[in-house]
């Protein structure tokens, strides 16, 4: 008590020696406000500064009432600093109420709003000093100028402005002036409230812009978008043969690079008062399915994990990581856990888009293609952008000092399955006694992603019109069956004997090895590579099937040949056995055949018991010949089972 006494003495006849008449409340305490109406671009370096005049007007006039010079001023008083910040930043406050009674609390360091200097400044050749206020994150400062309480909620207000502060709100940063060599920093303080009007205050803001149509797809329809503006989907793939030189990808990494689907510039904003925000600035980095980001029809799960499917039938766990930079696999049907999470797509260089191969990743991309016919779609993408189809969800960021508030900056990166197997499912032929063959790569039709037919050769031809592939570019290595899963509606009623592409359906039917009638008509054959044999094949392992009727009674039935591809991107050895390829059902269509017997018993057959059959055209529309020889074979046209 008695050294309080005594400085308080010492105080008041410093203030009379002064001839200052003292207006203060029972602390001493002043408040007091100032606004700056200059416009603020918040260009990382960017501050607001008062002037004297606002310092004189609104600090020393509250002093005293006799006015009090700009030397006693600084001579008596200091900007409180946080210890040991850079710089000397001033201690920020905000003003708390108790029962009524409004108080001013310290700021922590981390929740500050930009830095508060008391600084030198040049004032028509005159050096005075003024309050600066510089600015860096920009969290506290869009909650203020949005009246918002939450970052992400304030951020979605600032892009609907266009970056400007909504009018009515205000950024108010108190800093306080105390006395030098007082303990009691309390003690006659001198609070002084910064104010900046909402609208006067500019944050980066960009609209991500120049998306090739040709390459974004709208969200979830099969339909191109019209405008750039609701181009949200990208689909990616390997490259072309014209794109290499004709060079057989090597790779087993899909790997793009996002900008070349962009016009000139990816995001357009005012670089005259963002200028430290620049091109090499703008990123890309994964983000989770989202209703309300308008990126996907499903939110992810409360973890942060969402589902996938595999074409083997497994479900997938993903996950992006802390970087937020790679997809990752974290668990497989909801029962197993990945130790290490396993990256499925990964963004390198900022830009680029990885997709890592592997077993898990195979059967991932393998599920849906460009062509899919699955959950009754029919049209050409009729698959993509649902959810089983995998799409990485992307959010382009541009980041400086703080990262720029983006419209339109979500997209997703829809992965199409390199190649398509088309299995035909009307090779028709009498049920004749001779044996006929079957190469595999004749019972497929392979296209890529461009709808352009792989056929098997290894020439590139850099011709305009040239547009076959061959196989070796995608890494084909086989076609691959087993005779164990080829099916058979043989013992069907005649009204369900009828073609259908319902793999479902073809699943519940008999197995051929269950068919006693059928034991023997069918055998399978590994073609060696190298053979002089006249249906050659350049792959290196392919099967033959051979089919030759024994005798048995004449009908229509169908036998069903499951075919899967081993290449690049796909492999029949999945996990835990199942495939992790596509695999597609060819139908052998057997038509129901009179089989005369001769005087002895055996099968005949002559011109004159065939004369009368309808007439039989191939696919070019040619007539063919109407008598029934051994080894006629008939198409009667491609369509297709495909999955």
């Amino acid at each position: 008590m008695k050294i309080f006494y005594k400085d308080t003495i010492m105080v008041a006849l410093f203030m009379v020696c002064c001839g200052k008449l003292w207006a203060a409340n029972d602390n001493n305490q002043v408040y007091t406000s100032i606004t700056v109406d200059a416009t603020c671009y918040l260009n990382c370096t960017s501050e607001v500064r008062t002037s004297w005049a606002q310092i004189e007007e609104k600090v020393l006039s509250h002093i005293g009432s006799m006015g009090y010079t700009k030397g006693q001023f600084e001579a008596d008083y200091e900007l409180e600093t946080y210890e040991g910040t850079l710089g000397s930043s001033a201690v920020q406050f905000e003003k708390t109420y108790v029962d009524g009674t409004m108080s001013y609390t310290q700021v922590e360091l981390s929740d500050t709003i930009g830095i508060f200097r008391y600084t030198t400044s040049d004032l028509q050749g005159r050096q005075t000093n003024v309050l600066e206020w510089s600015f860096g994150r920009i969290e506290g400062i869009a909650k203020a100028i949005t009246g918002k309480d939450d970052y992400a909620e304030a951020r979605e207000a600032l892009i609907m402005n266009k970056g400007q502060g909504l009018a009515g709100k205000a950024l108010t940063g108190t800093i306080r002036f105390v006395r030098k060599n007082l303990t009691d920093k309390d003690h006659a303080a001198i609070y002084v409230d910064i104010v900046i009007p909402a609208q006067n205050i500019f944050v980066a803001y960009g609209q991500v812009t120049g998306k090739f149509i040709s390459s974004f797809y709208e969200l979830n329809t099969n339909n191109m978008s019209a405008t750039e503006a609701t181009a949200r989907e990208l689909h990616v793939s390997t490259p072309m043969p014209f794109i290499t030189g004709g060079q057989n990808l090597t790779g087993v990494e899909l790997r793009d690079n996002m900008r070349q689907y962009f016009r000139k510039n990816m995001v357009s904003y005012d670089d005259s008062h963002f200028s430290n925000f620049t091109a090499d600035d703008i990123r890309m980095r994964f983000t989770l399915p989202s209703k309300a980001n308008g990126n996907a029809s499903f939110d992810a799960e409360a973890d942060g994990t969402w589902t996938v499917y595999g074409f083997s039938g497994h479900e997938y766990q993903l996950a992006i990581n802390a970087q937020a930079d790679a997809i990752c696999i974290v668990g497989r049907n909801g029962d197993v856990e990945y130790d290490t999470p396993l990256p499925l797509v990964c963004i390198e260089d900022g830009t680029d888009i990885v997709w890592k191969n592997g077993v898990e990743a195979c059967d991932i991309l393998n599920f849906a293609g460009q062509y899919s016919n699955i959950d009754g779609g029919s049209a050409l993408n009729a698959f993509m952008g649902s959810k089983q189809s995998f799409a990485a969800y992307i959010e382009i960021y541009s980041e400086a000092c703080y990262e720029m508030l983006l419209e339109d900056r979500f997209f997703n990166v829809r992965f199409v399955r390199p190649i398509d197997m088309f299995a035909h499912t009307e090779y028709t032929w009498a049920r004749l006694f001779d044996p006929y063959t079957f190469i595999l790569h004749d019972l497929v039709t392979l296209k890529d992603c461009r709808d352009t037919e792989i056929v098997w050769q290894q020439q590139f031809r850099d011709e305009p019109d040239y547009k076959h592939t061959g196989h070796d570019f995608y890494g084909i290595s086989r076609l691959y069956t087993t005779i164990e899963e080829f099916r058979s509606d043989y013992n069907l009623p005649d009204n369900e004997r009828v073609l259908t592409t319902d793999t479902a359906r073809i699943n519940r039917m008999d197995k051929i090895a269950d068919i006693e009638q059928l034991n023997g008509y069918v055998t399978l054959e590994n073609i060696p590579a190298e053979t002089g044999e006249e249906q050659k094949t350049d792959l290196p392992e392919e099967y033959r099937i051979i089919y030759q009727n024994k005798g048995g009674e004449a009908r229509l039935f169908h036998i069903y040949v499951p075919i899967t591809v081993d290449y690049a991107w796909g492999s029949s050895e999945g996990i835990d056995g199942a495939i992790a390829t596509q695999r597609s059902w060819a139908v052998l269509e057997i038509e129901a055949t009179a089989v005369p017997t001769g005087l002895d018993g055996a099968p005949c057959m002559s011109k004159e018991e065939t004369t009368d059959r309808e007439p039989v055209y191939n696919l070019e529309g040619k007539r063919m010949s109407n008598t029934m020889s051994p080894n006629i074979f008939i198409i009667k046209g491609k369509k297709y089972i495909h999955q």
